[in-house]
């Protein structure tokens, strides 16, 4: 058992949980995968074999997704992780009127966004949007994973 989860917050709780998962999974994400390979079954496991004190809750889930995406390097093809920093960053922003243009400029500037030679082209860029505005009104798609454990 990982010694001392009990006592720390949630955000502590969450930091944690991701860096061990960092450190066990350095594969969790390629330059190609839209985002972490990170499924609620396999984060269940995890805190269950590790007998971790920690309920996974789908915005639990979220926010290990969002802490994992803004540690790893980010590719144009990680358009599902760029989405989950965007709405970490720019909580404020307002997705109806946003623009592609926007947007990119948005990513670039983000700490860990890699450009690999690749464009973030308009479809990649209404992807990210699309993932953003799910995230941003707790419509996530992933969320259906839900679905066995309620």
């Amino acid at each position: 058992m990982l010694h001392g989860i009990n006592n720390m917050k949630n955000t502590e709780t969450i930091e944690y949980i991701t860096n061990c998962l960092l450190k066990e999974y350095p594969d969790l994400m390629d330059a190609h995968s839209a985002g972490p390979n990170l499924t609620v079954e396999k984060l269940k496991n995890y805190i269950k074999y590790h007998k971790l004190d920690f309920q996974i809750t789908p915005f639990n889930y979220q926010e290990i997704i969002s802490v994992i995406c803004n540690k790893l390097a980010l590719h144009p093809e990680n358009y599902e992780a760029i989405a989950f920093c965007l709405n970490k960053k720019y909580t404020d922003e307002d997705l109806l009127n946003i623009t592609n243009e926007e947007v990119y400029q948005m990513i670039i500037k983000l700490d860990n966004y890699t450009d690999n030679g690749n464009m973030l082209d308009n479809d990649l860029l209404d992807a990210v949007i699309a993932i953003w505005i799910q995230l941003r009104n707790n419509d996530y798609e992933n969320d259906s994973q839900w679905d066995a454990y309620i």
